[in-house]
C-alpha cells in the first residue's frame, strides 16, 4: 500500500496525479486489509497462512520479480535527493547519479507497475470469479470485483502516465528504445510466472 505514495509521490509534480497516487496508496491499504479478511473467514487459524506467506519460495520470487524495480529506483532516487547529479561514493562503491539513470528506473519502475496491476492481479481475480462461477466463495468474488475495479483504475493510471512521459520529456523517447528488450522481458516473465 505504500509504494505508490513512496516511490511516485516525491516526484509528482502535478496536483491532479498527487491526488491519484495519495487515493490509489489509500485504496491498496483497502486492499491489505480485505484480503486479510478473506483470510480469516477461510482458515481457523488464519496465523497459519499469514505467517508464513514469506516462507514461499514462489511467492518471493514472484513480489521480488516486480520489488527490484521499485527498490532499483527508490534507492537511486534516494541517492539523487541526497547528493544531486554526479558520481557519488556510496557504501564503498562509485554510483554515478544522472538524470538519464533516474528516469530510466522510474520507466522501467512504471512498466513492472503496469504488469503487476494488469497481469498479475487480474490472474488471481480470475480465479476468485471462477470460484463464485461453481457457487463457491461467492462472498469473496464480491470483494475482489472491488478491489478489481480499483486495480483497473491503477492501471490507467500507470498506463496514461507512460504515454505522457514521452510527450513531455524527448528523453524519454530514447529510453524506450533502450528499454525496449527489458520491458518485453519484464512481461515474458510475468506471463510465464502466472
Amino acid at each position: 500500500a505504500r509504494g505508490p505514495n513512496l516511490a511516485l509521490l516525491p516526484y509528482t509534480t502535478l496536483p491532479e496525479l498527487e491526488g491519484a497516487i495519495l487515493t490509489w496508496s489509500f485504496y491498496e491499504s483497502i486492499h491489505s486489509r480485505s484480503y486479510t479478511y478473506i483470510i480469516r473467514n477461510l482458515y481457523a487459524v488464519p496465523g497459519d497462512v499469514l505467517d508464513h506467506i514469506t516462507d514461499d519460495d514462489h511467492i518471493i520470487s514472484r513480489a521480488a520479480d516486480i520489488a527490484k524495480y521499485y527498490d532499483d529506483f527508490i534507492n537511486y532516487a534516494n541517492i539523487y535527493a541526497l547528493h544531486g547529479f554526479g558520481v557519488h561514493q556510496i557504501d564503498g562503491e562509485m554510483r554515478d547519479i544522472n538524470e538519464y539513470g533516474l528516469k530510466r528506473r522510474l520507466y522501467m519502475m512504471l512498466i513492472a507497475i503496469n504488469a503487476l496491476e494488469g497481469i498479475r492481479f487480474y490472474v488471481s481475480f480470475m480465479c476468485s470469479f471462477a470460484f463464485a462461477e461453481l457457487s463457491y466463495m461467492e462472498g469473496n468474488a464480491k470483494i475482489i470485483a472491488l478491489i478489481a475495479r480499483d486495480e483497473n483504475l491503477h492501471l490507467a493510471i500507470t498506463q496514461n502516465i507512460l504515454k505522457v512521459l514521452p510527450k513531455e520529456d524527448p528523453m524519454y523517447a530514447r529510453i524506450i528504445e533502450d528499454c525496449e528488450p527489458a520491458v518485453y522481458k519484464l512481461y515474458d516473465d510475468v506471463v510465464n510466472q502466472e
